[in-house]
């Protein structure tokens, strides 16, 4: 969200003045410009807002596209290193019933090293799970964030149209 600009703030600092001196209702055209300039204001947050929350949608989605992808890759490496142990133990019985002459020694340190390697890939999975809980996480925190700020702009936005209108009343009645 990088490219995100913020709308324009209202060039009269006419509005809070009038606020301030306790005046009840809008007398001139200056003022109805000034809310209306606010109400766009406020518009142009709520489509800010709507854009942000599709692109985190989009990227909710790639993410967890990639999450089920990396998920999948990982179940083909489980099964392809399992196919590997079961072809090198009967690889290396086959070898042992055909040739006696096995130097025993070699064949254990075969083992060990085969044992480390599933121990290094193990590890590797399990931080990848837990890096993956952990910006599952994060995403469904962002969501619930910015579903509680959504909601406060758009009570904001009702109570700027309200206000509006009852000024609009109460102006066309002087």
């Amino acid at each position: 969200m990088g490219g995100l600009c913020l709308p324009p703030h209202p060039t009269s600092n006419k509005l809070g003045a009038d606020a301030r001196k306790g005046m009840k209702g809008f007398s001139d055209q200056g003022d109805v410009h000034s809310l209306k300039f606010l109400y766009n204001h406020h518009l142009q947050w709520r489509f800010a807002n709507a854009k942000a929350e599709a692109s985190m949608h989009y990227q909710r989605h790639e993410s967890q596209s990639k999450l089920y992808s990396f998920a999948q890759q990982l179940s083909d490496l489980r099964k392809s290193v399992s196919q590997k142990h079961a072809e090198y133990i009967w690889g290396c019985l086959a070898h042992l019933l055909t040739e006696v002459h096995v130097d025993i020694k070699e064949l254990g340190d075969a083992l060990s090293s085969y044992t480390k390697v599933m121990e290094m890939i193990g590890l590797q999975i399990q931080n990848f799970m837990q890096k993956a809980e952990e910006t599952e996480s994060l995403i469904s925190e962002l969501f619930r964030v910015i579903g509680g700020e959504k909601t406060l702009i758009e009570e904001w936005g009702d109570l700027l149209m309200k206000t509006y209108i009852s000024q609009e009343f109460t102006g066309a009645d002087d």
